[in-house]
């Protein structure tokens, strides 16, 4: 089984997403931020990127054929100055001829944060993720293959954010494609 071309698009895939950062300004320097102690209340809660946005985004950010994402969503969590930002149940599928190659992405960042006129600042980003076990179905066969162990999925960085009552953006920059809005939806 040749899966050296399908792992390497994996690869280029899981390049493209770790080089996801905020907005620079005009000229091109990174936004100035300001020693923020404040966190803003419309935070504070539990918001997700849903299955169909999470694709949308993945798309935008890596337009790699055959990459999607059958399962699962991100989950975001602000506690007072605590972020928490991670997978829940997320599985990254690659089509190929005769059959797929797939893996569960379980990560996890923790940070602190505050905010200050729109603007989020984190500080003591810690990032986990479990070693991911890459299987491959072609004609009916399952086998498990090596592979990237880690993806880094679409973070949101230091900068401007929108928040109302039911939604929250941020606004993230792809070495390959430039803006991508990463859309959240309040769950609690």
């Amino acid at each position: 089984m040749k899966l050296f071309p399908t792992l390497s698009v994996f690869l280029i895939a899981a390049l493209l997403l770790s080089g996801c950062r905020p907005p620079a300004s005009d000229d091109g320097t990174p936004p100035e931020r300001s020693s923020a102690s404040g966190n803003d209340p419309c935070l504070q809660g539990t918001w997700m990127m849903s299955n169909e946005d999470l694709n949308s985004t993945m798309q935008a950010l890596a337009p790699i054929p055959n990459l999607s994402i059958p399962t699962g969503a991100l989950v975001m969590t602000f506690i007072g100055n605590d972020f928490a930002y991670g997978s829940d149940n997320l599985t990254m599928r690659m089509s190929m001829p005769g059959g797929y190659m797939e893996t569960e992405a379980a990560f996890l960042f923790t940070a602190s944060f505050s905010t200050s006129n729109s603007v989020i600042q984190f500080t003591n980003t810690v990032y986990e993720t479990e070693e991911f076990v890459w299987r491959a179905v072609i004609d009916g066969e399952v086998s498990e293959v090596a592979g990237p162990n880690t993806v880094r999925f679409p973070v949101p960085g230091n900068g401007p954010y929108g928040c109302s009552a039911d939604a929250l953006t941020f606004e993230a920059v792809s070495g390959a494609t430039g803006p991508v809005v990463l859309f959240f939806t309040r769950q609690r």
